[in-house]
């Protein structure tokens, strides 16, 4: 059915600009080293703002259960934490991508409050612990959700600028893949290497690899998104800079005929850019997932 091969030929190529864009929005956060900062960041607000709290109100609810003195006792030994006794070692906040929760947990246990709540709690010290762990949870998740909305905008616009570059226009792609057999076929000829280069980005995204980058490293992914771009950029297939409104700009004539004759061109052109931004701005993973759904749908259709 044309309509579904058009999908799933428009899917394919939306997955081919969105693990461009989170490769390069990716590579830029670790170059900046945003990440690391933030769960920096993430650390020193448990530390300065739950920590001392928690365990307080911990101590308040155990106070009616152990004997006199052993809450203030404990208290007294809280204030005196210092953020290395919950870092594991050789490990600066700056490095610190993510902690976890049983980690920082046992890292609690071995300092010296640790030592001294088991002493005076006994087995209630767990629920001290317990109630640390969670509240740490809690905290790593705020920041962790603030951490995808700020890569979220940044790979809406990544893709934005990616699409105006590289003249990807979604509602002209649409058309296309909708009127041309050979559009899609164009795009169906290259769908084992766009989803290789999806399935190589997360792998990378899962080995958590938090070496630094350099910037030749923010260069060379440029230059792989223009290559992994000009994968579509063949005869049938008129993107780049073969087509409106570039191929005008150089003096040419581009592929699909348009030219620059009303602002109505540049509205609708810019519509398309604007709306690739968008969906590329859904993430990799979305794109692979809605490849395969309508890979399948293809393929029960034409069973």
């Amino acid at each position: 059915m044309p309509i579904l091969d058009a999908a799933l030929a428009f899917a394919i190529t939306m997955l081919l600009v969105a693990t461009v864009v989170t490769r390069i929005v990716w590579v830029v956060q670790r170059f900046s080293s945003l990440r690391s900062d933030l769960f920096a960041q993430m650390f020193d607000d448990f530390y300065s703002n739950e920590l001392e709290g928690v365990i307080t109100r911990e101590m308040n609810r155990l106070s009616g259960e152990v004997e006199e003195g052993v809450t203030a006792g404990l208290m007294t030994v809280a204030e005196k934490l210092d953020e290395a006794d919950l870092l594991p070692p050789d490990v600066s906040k700056e490095e610190l991508t993510s902690l976890p929760t049983t980690e920082l947990i046992e890292r609690l246990k071995r300092s010296h409050f640790g030592a001294e709540a088991l002493r005076g709690l006994g087995d209630r010290a767990e629920d001290v612990f317990l109630a640390l762990g969670e509240r740490y949870d809690a905290v790593g998740e705020k920041y962790t959700q603030s951490f995808r909305r700020h890569s979220r905008k940044a790979a809406t616009g990544v893709a934005f600028l990616l699409a105006l570059v590289f003249n990807i226009d979604s509602l002209f792609l649409a058309g296309a893949f909708l009127g041309s057999e050979q559009a899609r076929q164009t795009v169906f000829a290259q769908s084992e290497a766009i989803m290789g280069t999806y399935q190589s980005l997360a792998t990378d995204l899962r080995s958590g690899d938090a070496e630094a980058v350099k910037a030749e490293d923010l260069e060379r992914v440029i230059a792989e998104a223009r290559d992994q771009a000009a994968l579509l950029n063949l005869r049938s297939f008129p993107i780049l800079f073969n087509d409106f409104p570039h191929a005008n700009f150089i003096g040419g004539e581009s592929r699909s005929r348009r030219q620059l004759t009303d602002g109505g061109d540049w509205v609708a052109w810019l519509v398309g850019v604007m709306l690739t931004a968008l969906f590329a701005g859904l993430g990799a993973p979305f794109w692979y997932d809605t490849v395969t759904g309508l890979a399948r749908a293809v393929q029960r259709d034409s069973a």
